[in-house]
């Protein structure tokens, strides 16, 4: 237990030597971020968040209700949460963060989906979609186990 408390230690101390001394930059408009996320609070309030999306598929614009796709046909899920309407903000995002490796972005989207007004169920068992092993290879990284990692680590509880 004490070798995970002193790496925990020296952990906050880097994080806050390097956010003094070379503070994370917003990914959009390369100012200081001024949080632990790489989107500034005026970058991020552009973001949209799915406030009014399908309860089933989370499709945006219908009003909380289910879609006529859901209505006619379910999908074969209780229900998908999608923090934020997919827009050119948003893919220029998960595009830097796939296909340009960079990193913070794990911690930046699990910000978001933990702000954003419509929360995922609590679950007993959460997996990450697998990659194929040669994408896996090429990228270097599985963006959803990353995502799921620090979505561990920045929820409450």
């Amino acid at each position: 237990m004490m070798p995970r408390r002193v790496n925990s230690a020296l952990g906050r101390a880097c994080r806050a030597a390097l956010d003094r001394f070379a503070p994370l930059r917003c990914l959009y408009c390369d100012e200081p971020s001024g949080t632990a996320a790489a989107i500034c609070a005026v970058c991020r309030g552009e973001l949209v968040f799915n406030t009014d999306g399908c309860r089933r598929c989370a499709l945006p614009g219908c009003g909380g209700s289910l879609c006529p796709a859901c209505q006619q046909r379910p999908p074969p899920l209780a229900g998908i949460t999608a923090a934020c309407v997919y827009d050119e903000a948003l893919a220029y995002l998960l595009r830097r963060w796939k296909y340009q490796r960079d990193a913070t972005l794990a911690s930046t989207a699990a910000a978001l989906m933990l702000a954003a007004p419509a929360q995922p169920p609590v679950c007993d068992l959460q997996l990450a979609t697998p990659l194929h092993w040669r994408r896996r290879l090429r990228r270097g990284f599985n963006q959803s186990d990353n995502l799921l990692r620090a979505l561990a680590r920045a929820r409450p509880g």
